[in-house]
């Protein structure tokens, strides 16, 4: 999944990216922690203007994936957004 994930990130695209990041990091006495950032335009655009942001880390969609949900607060429609992937 992984190699897969870092071939897409480094292929040239007309369209815009919603691949960011794929990293791998060793952590001591575990096993290796695998980093994929999956997010659109439109979703990353709201991320980066959210004021109170709020994160679900049980939201689980695959088996053995650290999946998460982001949850941010909508000031002018005065609700909860959720930033899905």
């Amino acid at each position: 999944m992984i190699v897969g994930a870092l071939y897409l990130l480094h292929q040239p695209s007309e369209d815009p990216p919603y691949l960011h990041c794929v990293e791998i990091h060793p952590l001591p006495g575990l096993e290796l922690f695998r980093l994929i950032v999956c997010m659109s335009p439109f979703m990353l655009t709201q991320l980066m203007h959210a004021k109170r942001l709020s994160i679900d880390m049980s939201f689980k969609r695959v088996h053995r994936w650290q999946e998460f949900e982001m949850e941010a607060w909508d000031n002018e429609r005065m609700r909860c957004r959720y930033i899905h992937t």
